[in-house]
C-alpha cells in the first residue's frame, strides 16, 4: 500500500531532480560559459519540466490525505509526472548543446571569412595595380563579386549569431545582455559517441524517461488508481482516458465508478501505448545513430581536403617565391584552402550536433 510518507517523498524527489544553478566563470569582467553550464541551465528552466513539477507538488496539495485510495492515485501520478518532467528537460538540454555549438561554429565561420576578405582584397589590390599577373580580363571583377559573396555570408553569420543568443538567453533563463557578452569557452566537440547500433538503442530504451512513466503506469494501474491512470494516459498521448474529461475533480479522486472493467481496458491501452513508443524509440535511436555515422565519413573526407587545399597553397607560395608561378597564384591558393577550411567547419558542426541529437534520443542529454 502507498501511503502519505511515500506520496510527500516523490513530490521532494520531483522539486529536487537537479538543484543546480551554475554561475557563469568570469574572465576579467566578461562571462565565460562552458557548454555543460548551458546543457544545465537549459535542462534546470525547462518551462514544460517545471510546470509539470508545478502540478506535481499541487496534486499533494489536492487530495484527502486520511483516503489511501486518494493517496495511491496522487503518489502515481507524481512519479509519472516526475518522468515526464525529467524527459522534457533532456529535450532542453539537448537544444541548449544545440544552440551552444551552432554559435561556437558561426563564430569560427566568422573568423575564417574575415581572413579569406582580408585574402581577397590583396588579390584584388594585385590584380588591379599588376599587369604582369597575367590574369586575364574580367578577373578583377570576379573577385570583387567574390568579396561581395564573403560580405554576404559575414552579415548572414554575424545576424545568425545574435538571433542563435536570443535563444540561448531564453533557454538558460540569463539576461539578453549577458548571453551577447558571454565567450564561449568550449569549442566544435570532436569526439562523440562510440556506441554501436545496438548498444545505442539498449542504453536509450534503458534511459528514456517518457517510456519509464508508460512502464510505470502499466505496473500501477488497479481499480484504485485507474481514475489517475485515466488521466496520465491523457497527458502521455492527447486523446487517451477521455472519460477523465468528464468527471470532476473529486470523482477522479475518490472513483466514483465501475473500476473493474476500466482498470483492465486501461491496462490494455497502456501496453500498446509502450509497445507503441518503443518502437518510435527505437527508431528515433537508429536513424539519430545513422546520421551521426554519416556525418563521421562526410568529415572524415573534408579533412582529406583541406589537406590536399593546404598541400597546393604550401606549393603555390613556394612557387611563387622562386618565381615559378606569378604572384598572386600563392593567395588565390590560399583562398581555396579557406574556402575549403569552412566547408570543414560546416561538417564538423554537422557531427557534432549528430552526436547532441543521439544523446536527445537516448535520453542521455539530461543524465541525472
Amino acid at each position: 500500500m502507498i501511503r502519505l510518507g511515500i506520496v510527500l517523498l516523490i513530490v521532494q524527489t520531483v522539486t529536487t531532480i537537479h538543484a543546480f544553478e551554475p554561475s557563469p566563470s568570469d574572465l576579467g569582467n566578461v562571462p565565460t560559459w562552458t557548454a555543460e553550464q548551458v546543457r544545465l541551465w537549459a535542462a534546470d528552466h525547462a518551462s514544460g519540466a517545471n510546470a509539470l513539477d508545478a502540478e506535481s507538488r499541487a496534486i499533494a496539495c489536492s487530495i484527502d490525505r486520511k483516503k489511501e485510495d486518494q493517496c495511491q492515485q496522487a503518489a502515481l501520478m507524481q512519479r509519472v509526472l516526475a518522468d515526464l518532467a525529467i524527459h522534457d528537460r533532456n529535450r532542453a538540454a539537448a537544444e541548449g548543446l544545440t544552440v551552444y555549438y551552432r554559435i561556437v561554429s558561426l563564430q569560427q565561420q566568422l573568423e575564417t571569412l574575415y581572413e579569406a576578405e582580408d585574402t581577397l582584397d590583396a588579390l584584388i589590390q594585385l590584380a588591379e595595380k599588376a599587369a604582369e599577373l597575367e590574369i586575364a580580363e574580367g578577373n578583377a571583377n570576379d573577385l570583387q563579386q567574390q568579396r561581395l559573396k564573403i560580405r554576404s555570408q559575414k552579415i548572414d553569420a554575424e545576424y545568425g549569431i545574435q538571433k542563435l543568443q536570443i535563444r540561448l538567453a531564453r533557454l538558460t533563463c540569463q539576461p539578453l545582455s549577458v548571453a551577447k557578452q558571454a565567450v564561449l569557452i568550449d569549442p566544435i566537440e570532436t569526439e562523440v559517441s562510440t556506441l554501436d547500433e545496438e548498444a545505442a538503442v539498449a542504453d536509450g530504451l534503458q534511459r528514456r524517461a517518457d517510456l519509464r512513466a508508460i512502464h510505470t503506469l502499466c505496473r500501477c494501474i488497479n481499480n484504485d488508481t485507474a481514475p489517475a491512470a485515466r488521466t496520465m494516459l491523457g497527458a502521455i498521448q492527447p486523446g487517451l482516458g477521455l472519460a477523465a474529461t468528464v468527471a470532476t475533480k473529486s470523482s477522479l479522486l475518490s472513483g466514483l465508478c465501475d473500476q473493474g472493467q476500466d482498470a483492465c481496458a486501461r491496462r490494455d491501452q497502456c501496453r500498446q501505448l509502450a509497445a507503441q513508443q518503443q518502437g518510435t524509440i527505437e527508431d528515433e535511436i537508429r536513424m539519430a545513430w545513422l546520421e551521426l555515422q554519416a556525418s563521421l565519413q562526410r568529415d572524415r573526407l573534408s579533412q582529406e581536403r583541406v589537406e590536399l587545399a593546404n598541400q597546393a597553397a604550401q606549393q603555390a607560395n613556394r612557387a611563387v617565391e622562386i618565381e615559378q608561378r606569378p604572384a598572386g597564384t600563392d593567395l588565390q591558393a590560399s583562398l581555396e584552402a579557406l574556402r575549403v577550411q569552412g566547408e570543414r567547419q560546416a561538417r564538423q558542426l554537422e557531427q557534432t550536433l549528430a552526436d547532441v541529437k543521439l544523446l536527445e534520443a537516448r535520453g542521455a542529454a539530461f543524465p541525472l
